[in-house]
């Protein structure tokens, strides 16, 4: 499994990152910070890619894709079987547009992208806390809690990075691609 995200820059890393701390220390959840600790806002999940293809594909976009800047504006909720209280990252034109890019060029290199990525139904968001640990007994505690803080950021979306799903459980970053440079960083999914 695999997942193209662009993880936020400081302060929000940081920001992000001690919230899933304080979710840690209050309520025991965990699963974010056991799985994915890398706060960030994810483009798209696929099962698998054409690494070759996808590499060459995204340094040569990236070259030629500038920076941006996003809005964080307040909490959200995926309800359902996996609920995911998450920060909500507002869709602009220049995000929406950014996103159908990627879809298209990453598409014949992807191997079951995953339906929630597709461009219509899309919702840009930092995930807080998801998945089994939030029973109906936890998730209205945990979102009484986080509306205590205050989430209207700006975001600098200035990278697009490759996860990989280790046998551990645990995501990877093994690419990074930064707008205006092309590939940055390259390691293997260890």
């Amino acid at each position: 499994m695999y997942a193209l995200v662009s993880l936020l820059n400081q302060p929000h890393f940081d920001r992000v990152f001690k919230i899933w701390r304080d979710l840690e220390a209050r309520f025991g959840l965990r699963y974010v910070l056991d799985t994915t600790p890398l706060p960030h806002v994810t483009w798209q999940v696929a099962e698998d890619y054409n690494q070759p293809a996808l590499v060459d594909g995204l340094d040569r976009w990236t070259k030629r894709m500038e920076p941006m800047t996003a809005r964080v504006d307040g909490l959200g909720l995926f309800s359902g079987e996996a609920p995911t209280v998450y920060l909500k990252v507002v869709p602009s034109p220049r995000l929406a547009a950014l996103h159908r890019q990627l879809f298209d060029l990453t598409l014949p290199m992807s191997t079951e992208l995953g339906p929630y990525y597709q461009p219509a139904n899309w919702v840009p968001h930092i995930t807080l806390a998801s998945m089994h640990e939030l029973t109906p007994a936890v998730l209205p505690k945990v979102v009484k809690y986080l509306e205590q803080g205050s989430y209207h950021w700006r975001i600098r979306i200035e990278s697009v990075s490759l996860l990989c799903l280790q046998a551990s459980g645990r995501a990877h970053e093994t690419e990074r691609f930064g707008f205006g440079e092309g590939l940055i960083r390259s390691s293997t999914c260890e």
